[in-house]
């Protein structure tokens, strides 16, 4: 940006001389002192030093860095393109239309939380693509690949048809819920990268030192974006102590958030939705995340210290006790809900992963050593004993010899009988197992299922795509389907009780749930498109809709949207 202030970069960044303006028209548009980054004061204020802000300038909270046309609300977009979705980010040219989507250079996004690092066309929601490809789920893709699944992860060149899939070499998988432990980049959703890296995904958190450009994103180490994200915006950021009645606040002391999303650093109490607290408090609230001790009881609770933790989707880094879903324990303790992550030693009876010895009963575990899993879409990296659907063992274990003995070469198809995890079922078939993809009608009663066409699901984080039934947790229903899971994505007409996803008409009484079209939500971080009623917290509505939540986002009636951009 030096020497360019009295001209201002092609990519309307810099501009502080007010000479000129950007090539886009924004930042010092009035030719007032604009920010250091060029982003806001088009009244001709003088924004903040993070570029957030411009008080009396009538714009909103959407930040827009280079060229483009923002017409969300807390859209950001580094690059040229355009942005129709909610706290979409783009960082390159492209056109985004989904939630919660981030593109770094130029593609297309038409899903939720989708992430597009180059140039590449997104179709689904959470997706994340970091080269040339195309996704049509819920997925990254971290070179050139095709993704269809949900939250899938790829770091080298693949394709991944599986819910939350991680690929550390070249392959095809289906799997779900990536975590990347050293150095790396990572731009999925709710990334966890415990050395230097990029992140560029949606509640990302950074252990080392990296640069941060999604939504609700913790950098403990060095790097301005945290500083920028305190100003003026539903996420954000109190340094100090303070009390948060916000969505997606950031408390970075001691002090008390009520709201959804909320982060707090130092020692405090969280009774909101995807909460973070950094030091010792007790988390009532859903993806609340703890880094000292303290007692979780929300959804997605992260706990780092010693804890416990009685929601879903809950992480402790400690010592602790986990009885939600999704909850991820690094030390020992026991989990007993959902998609549970446990490091050390511990007890699992819930959707979990647990990295080291423990056991596990649930969906969506993870185990790095020797251990019992009996859930679904269980992930066991050395020795241990998977009975559940979509399990992976790296090490030894009867599991990984079974499925060498399923069918084609590529273990497609050719069901032979019995229970099996990880299957892939590409025709007709009736699956038993969590995590399995089944791409013809089938009936799948796991786990982190994935069904293509029409079938009936009763599992946890099952992906539907044709009609059918799904009565599990984070399931993915593509056509006509009922959903009575926890964040289930539903396409077309259905009825979700779960936490989950419904793209047209359907009703959802569950958390993190996505409404397309006409429908009704009761949960928490829900998203309706067109008619609905949300109840719940974190809820967008992009039609007409009545929501009773905190941090919902509403794009009929633009006074809300109004009203969030002056604090």
């Amino acid at each position: 940006m030096q020497g360019r202030w009295q001209r201002g970069s092609s990519s309307g960044e810099g501009c502080r001389g007010g000479s000129r303006g950007s090539s886009s028209g924004e930042g010092c548009r009035g030719g007032g002192r604009g920010s250091s980054s060029g982003e806001g004061c088009s009244g001709g204020g003088r924004g903040s030093s993070s570029g957030e802000g411009c008080r009396g300038s009538g714009r909103g909270t959407a930040v827009v860095k280079g060229a483009g046309e923002v017409a969300e609300t807390a859209a950001v977009m580094k690059g040229a393109g355009e942005v129709a979705g909610a706290a979409a980010v783009v960082k390159g040219a492209g056109e985004v239309v989904g939630t919660a989507a981030v593109v770094k250079d130029a593609g297309e996004v038409a899903g939720a939380a989708a992430v597009v690092k180059d140039a590449s066309e997104v179709s689904g929601a959470a997706a994340v693509v970091k080269d040339a490809g195309e996704v049509a789920g819920a997925a990254a893709v971290k070179d050139a690949g095709e993704v269809a699944g949900a939250a899938a992860a790829v770091k080298d060149a693949g394709e991944v048809a599986g819910a939350a899939a991680v690929v550390k070499g070249a392959g095809e998988v289906a799997g779900a819920a990536a975590v990347v432990k050293d150095a790396g980049e990572v731009a999925g959703a709710a990334a966890v990268v415990k050395g230097a890296a990029e992140v560029a995904g949606a509640a990302a958190v950074v252990k080392g030192a990296g640069e941060v450009a999604g939504a609700a994103a913790v950098v403990k180490g060095a790097g301005e974006g945290a500083e920028r994200q305190q100003q003026y915006r539903a996420a954000a950021v109190v340094k100090g102590a303070a009390e948060v009645a916000g969505a997606a606040a950031v408390v970075k002391g001691a002090g008390e958030v009520a709201g959804a999303a909320a982060v707090v650093k130092g020692a405090g109490e969280v009774a909101g939705i995807a909460a973070v607290v950094k030091g010792a408090g007790e988390v009532a609230g859903t993806a609340a995340v703890v880094k000292g001790a303290g007692e979780v009881a929300g959804a997605a609770a992260v706990v780092k210290g010693a804890g416990e933790v009685a929601g879903a989707a809950a992480v402790v880094k400690g010592a602790g006790e986990v009885a939600g879903a999704a909850a991820v324990v690094k030390g020992a303790g026991e989990v007993a809900g959902a998609a549970a992550v446990v490091k050390g030693a511990g007890e699992v009876a819930g959707a979990a992963a647990v990295k080291d010895a423990g056991e596990v009963a649930g969906a969506a575990a993870v185990v790095k050593g020797a251990g019992e899993v009996a859930g679904a879409a269980a992930v066991v990296k050395g020795a241990g004993e998977v009975a559940g659907a979509a399990a992976v063992v790296k090490g030894a274990g009867q599991v990984a010899a079974e499925q060498q003995q399923w069918g084609s070469s590529s273990g497609e198809g050719c069901r032979v009988g019995g229970s099996r995890a990880a299957a892939v079922v590409k025709d007709a078939g009736e699956e038993a197992g969590a995590a399995a993809v089944v791409k013809g009608a089938a009936d799948v009663a796991g786990a982190a299922a994935v069904v293509k066409d029409a079938g009936e699901v009763a599992v946890a984080a099952a992906v539907v795509k044709g009609a059918g039934e799904v009565a599990g947790a984070a399931a993915v229903v593509k056509d006509a389907g009922e959903v009575s899971g926890a964040a289930a994505v539903v396409k077309d007409a259905a009825e979700v009780a779960g936490a989950a996803a419904v793209k047209d008409a359907g009703e959802v009484a569950g958390a993190a749930a996505v409404v397309k079209d006409a429908g009704e939500v009761a949960g928490a971080a829900a998203v309706v498109k067109s008619a609905a009623e949300v109840a719940g917290a974190a809820a967008v509505v992009k039609g007409a809709a009545e929501v009773a939540g905190a941090a919902a986002v509403v794009k009929g009636a633009g006074k809300v949207a109004e009203r969030q951009q002056q604090w």
